[in-house]
């Protein structure tokens, strides 16, 4: 393949109609310019320019080949001027996978401090479970995905964790009936309303009903966190969920936190993106907002 350099020389001799005021825009010598115009006929099998006693000028196969180098070469500096503005966040996008509801609660506050000092970049967010979250990062679709830990794949790596505190919730109604500490083991044979299969927060409720030997039966499965909230304060069941997204319904009081005498696991939050793929400037600076907040 013939060097861009060389196709650069023959644009600017061409431009010039002379080579020693090319070498003088290149800031090379005129030597470098004679023999770079020498390879680049040679590797064509074709004369660009006849020599003159005041310059050079354009063979007819020279003109041809300008038609095309010109717009070539405007067009890759349109590019390095395009990449300069991505450096400098004047333009870009940057693309999120996660659930709605945990890119509100997590990534909210960042994404507003970013956008007032980066107006020119572009978010786009792609809703999904963790485990389509971490194949779309795979596949390279998206750059940065907000996931449940354990990793479902180990080419990603983890830029910033939060811990989540998981608690049972009812009805506001049922005040009365959870006003003592609750054994979990009796609470998972109560109506439950789950999210629907596939999701790590379901998995992560029926793993631990197995540790009291309880394969859940669930009451109502549902797809969206919104939509258990709403289906335990109508009375429907009970479910599990992040006490921190169910913050301003408890305040309320339409939902309340069932008090247990143990515990349930907490589980991890993580901001991931692929390990074998450079993040783009502007979703570096993110991420570092990310962890200054």
């Amino acid at each position: 393949m013939i060097s861009l350099e060389l196709y650069k020389v023959f644009h600017e001799t061409a431009r010039a109609g002379n080579i020693s005021k090319a070498a003088e825009q290149l800031f090379i010598t005129q030597p470098s310019v004679s023999y770079a115009i020498k390879q680049l006929e040679e590797q064509l099998g074709t004369a660009l320019f006849v020599r003159k006693p005041k310059g050079v000028e354009l063979t007819p196969e020279g003109r041809a080949l300008l038609d095309y180098v010109q717009p070539a070469l405007t067009l890759l500096l349109e590019g390095e001027r395009l990449m300069a503005r991505y450096h400098s966040l004047d333009t870009g996008e940057i693309r999120i996978g996660g659930s709605e509801v945990l890119i509100k609660h997590y990534l909210l506050p960042a994404i507003e401090s970013f956008h007032g000092h980066y107006p020119g970049i572009r978010f786009r967010f792609v809703h999904g479970k963790t485990q389509d979250i971490a194949g779309r990062l795979e596949e390279g679709s998206i750059d940065i995905g907000l996931i449940h830990l354990p990793l479902p794949a180990p080419s990603l790596q983890i830029h910033n964790e939060w811990q989540a505190e998981p608690i049972f919730i009812g009805s506001g109604r049922d005040g009365r009936r959870y006003s003592q500490p609750q054994d979990p083991a009796e609470l998972f044979k109560l109506p439950m309303i789950l999210l629907s299969p596939g999701s790590s927060t379901r998995r992560f409720v029926e793993e631990e009903a197995r540790a009291y030997r309880i394969d859940i039966v669930p009451e109502m499965e549902v797809g969206s966190i919104e939509l258990i909230k709403e289906m335990v304060r109508v009375g429907f069941g009970i479910a599990i969920l992040h006490k921190n997204l169910a913050e301003a319904e408890l305040a309320a009081g339409s939902i309340l936190e069932i008090p247990l005498t143990r515990p349930l696991a907490r589980r991890t939050i993580a901001l991931v993106s692929p390990a074998k793929r450079e993040l783009s400037a502007a979703a570096s600076v993110f991420i570092d907002r990310i962890k200054k907040l």
